[in-house]
C-alpha cells in the first residue's frame, strides 16, 4: 500500500546520514503498450505481476520519483528502463499465461519469443543487436513508459 511505501521511504531517510546514498533497480508499473494491454485484465495483471514476492504494489516512475522526492531525498540518477523495447524471453516470462488467450496479438508476440528466446547463442545476439534500439527508446519515450527504473538518491 502506499502507506506502507511512506513508512518504507521515512525509515531509508532516517537511517542513512547526510550524503549517504541509497540505490534501486526497482520494477514500476509502465503505461506502454504492454503494462496498458495487462491492466485492462486487473485481476492478472495483479496476480501476475503485483503480487508477488518483494512487491507492495507497483506504480509509475514518476510516482517512485515523486516519492523519494516527498521523502527529502536529493536525485542524483534515475533512469527508466524497458520501455517498449523488451529483451528476448520477457514477453513470454510476462505473458505466456492466461494473457495470451485475451489477445491473438499478444499471443502471437509471445510465441515469436519464445522461439527467439530458445537459443542462448540467438538470445544474447538479438540482446546486442537491441540495445541501441532499446537505449533509444529509453530516451524518446516517455518516463513511465517504463517498466523499470534505476534510482540512485542522497539524503540531504
Amino acid at each position: 500500500s502506499a502507506e506502507n511505501k511512506d513508512l518504507l521511504f521515512a525509515e531509508i531517510h532516517r537511517v542513512l546520514k547526510p550524503g549517504g546514498r541509497t540505490v534501486h533497480c526497482s520494477e514500476a508499473l509502465g503505461a506502454n503498450p504492454w503494462w496498458t494491454f495487462a491492466q485492462k485484465h486487473p485481476s492478472l495483471s495483479r496476480e501476475h505481476f503485483v503480487d508477488k514476492p518483494g512487491h507492495i504494489g507497483m506504480e509509475l516512475p514518476s510516482k517512485i520519483r515523486e516519492r523519494f522526492l516527498k521523502h527529502g531525498f536529493k536525485e542524483i540518477r534515475f533512469r527508466k528502463l524497458s520501455s517498449l523495447i523488451q529483451e528476448p524471453g520477457t514477453l513470454v516470462a510476462f505473458f505466456d499465461n492466461e494473457f495470451e488467450s485475451k489477445s491473438r496479438a499478444i499471443a502471437f508476440f509471445v510465441a515469436i519469443d519464445r522461439l527467439l528466446s530458445r537459443s542462448f547463442l540467438v538470445k544474447e545476439l538479438l540482446n546486442f543487436l537491441l540495445e541501441p534500439l532499446a537505449q533509444l527508446d529509453d530516451r524518446l519515450t516517455p518516463l513511465d513508459y517504463g517498466n523499470g527504473a534505476l534510482i540512485v538518491y542522497e539524503k540531504v
